[in-house]
This record gives C-alpha cells, structure tokens and sequence, in this order.
C-alpha cells in the first residue's frame, strides 16, 4: 500500500478495507498503516423514531411501552437494538425474559458484552477508564476517553464520558465489581 506512492508498478494496486473497530485496537503504529487512509465513517445510534420504524418492519414485536424500554436499554444501538428485534422475531423470548437476561453470560448479547469486556481488560488504562465512569465520576484522561469513546463504549455527555448504554453500565458494572458511588 504504501509503495504505491513512489512506484508505478504499485500505483496499479487498489485496495479496499472495512473494519468494524477502530484501528488502534488493532495495530500500534496506525499512521503507518493502511488504516490511515481513506474515509472513516461512524454510524450514529438510532433515534427513537428510527428504533419504532424499525421495530414496525420486523412486524411489530414490541408494543409502545416495551419499545421505550429498549429504547432505555440499548440507547439505540444499532447492532444491539437489531439484535434485539431479531431475537424476538424468531420467537427465541419475549421482551420480559430478554430484558431479563440481557446482561447474563447466556443472554442473546453475551458474545458481544463479553468481546467488548475483553477489550477493556486487555489495557489497562482503559480498564481504570471504564471503572472511572462506571462510579459516576468525570474521566480527566481524555486520551483514555477518546479511546473508549471510538471503541463505542462510552458516548459524549458534554464535556464528559457515559456509558453508551444501560446494558453496557450493568454489565460492566457486574463484570468489572463496581458499585456506583
């Protein structure tokens, strides 16, 4: 890839990458990859209007009440709220036993909780990051911040970092051994 600026040979070559994650997660050296080219896009959270439209094309499996509560759940998170809707559908539970559940290490989200999990406990500076926010306290390193703000755990609340969604606070919360203060 990076040949391709001084060689011609290398100019012929065209490549295309789609990656899920941000790109430190996976490399050290990022500006020295082909992760540092290109067009980055980042999906926003559906909005409750996008969630009750999208819960209308699954043929309605929630009612107005339980969509709220969804809606409070996951935030709209688009791969959770999807999750979510598909579970219902294929008739695997209903809403009390998904909402039950969905924090559990059988739940219909215990692959992604747990890879997510992982990612934290894997650096230790995100890990005191995400134990910061889970005791309600403002998170000073904004490195830290930016960093498990581009990972799609925590969202901007001003000048300060959330949990991006009740799921994520709870199951990290449980996970991690943190009582909010």
């Amino acid at each position: 890839h990076n040949l391709r600026a001084g060689n011609p040979l290398w100019r012929k070559l065209t490549l295309m990458m789609a990656i899920s994650t941000e790109p430190y997660l996976l490399i050290d050296r990022v500006g020295e990859s082909p992760f540092n080219t290109g067009h980055v896009l980042y999906p926003n959270d559906f909005t409750q209007h996008q969630v009750a439209d999208l819960n209308r094309r699954y043929g309605a499996p929630l009612a107005d009440a339980e969509l709220d509560a969804l809606y409070s759940l996951f935030g709209g998170h688009p791969y959770l709220t999807r999750v979510a809707l598909y579970t219902l559908v294929a008739g695997d539970m209903s809403w009390p036993a998904l909402e039950a559940q969905a924090a559990s290490d059988d739940g219909p989200f215990h692959q992604h909780l747990r890879w997510q999990l992982q990612r934290i406990e894997d650096d230790p500076r995100l890990l005191v990051g995400a134990v910061v926010l889970l005791c309600n306290q403002c998170l000073t390193d904004r490195q830290v911040g930016y960093h498990l703000l581009k990972a799609g755990l925590v969202a901007k609340a001003g000048d300060n970092y959330v949990c991006r969604c009740e799921l994520y606070r709870r199951y990290f919360a449980d996970r991690l051994n943190v009582r909010a203060i």
